[in-house]
């Protein structure tokens, strides 16, 4: 979903994402209960109040990094031959192209879902705390969720 997103979005829609997920991951922060902040001691009420307050002074604290397509992936791959493989009739110079192989133009054709990495970054003064307060499930929740809403 995040890939179909930033293929298709400008700057202005991918910085719309950031500032929905930093306002739903306010919004989660919020609904910490009283067990789950004293199992944590990141998770104090003064903690909890930076970033609210940061939400609130209109800061960024979250970032997102969606890898988009290389014109390097439209360049079809090519070797040189090792010593005792080339011919020993012809002499090779420049590089030849590799075999057609189904599992290179499947390799080729989805290499950003293969290998590409979406990350998400915190400013240092927060990213313990909403790594203490919202774990990988709710966040990759909340990053989905922010798709779904911004979606035309």
């Amino acid at each position: 979903m995040l890939l179909k997103h930033r293929g298709r979005s400008g700057l202005l829609r991918l910085i719309a994402l950031e500032n929905e997920i930093q306002k739903r991951i306010v919004d989660s922060v919020l609904k910490i209960d009283e067990p789950t902040r004293r199992q944590n001691s990141m998770l104090t009420q003064e903690n909890t109040d930076k970033i609210i307050a940061l939400h609130e002074k209109k800061e960024i604290f979250i970032t997102i990094d969606i890898p988009i397509g290389r014109p390097g992936s439209k360049i079809p791959l090519e070797y040189l031959p090792e010593a005792d493989r080339q011919d020993v009739l012809q002499q090779w110079r420049l590089p030849a192209a590799l075999e057609d192989s189904i599992v290179w133009i499947e390799l080729h054709e989805k290499f950003l879902e293969s290998v590409g990495k979406i990350r998400l970054f915190g400013h240092p003064q927060v990213s313990q705390i909403i790594a203490a307060g919202i774990n990988r499930k709710q966040l990759e929740d909340i990053i989905e969720a922010s798709i779904q809403y911004l979606q035309p």
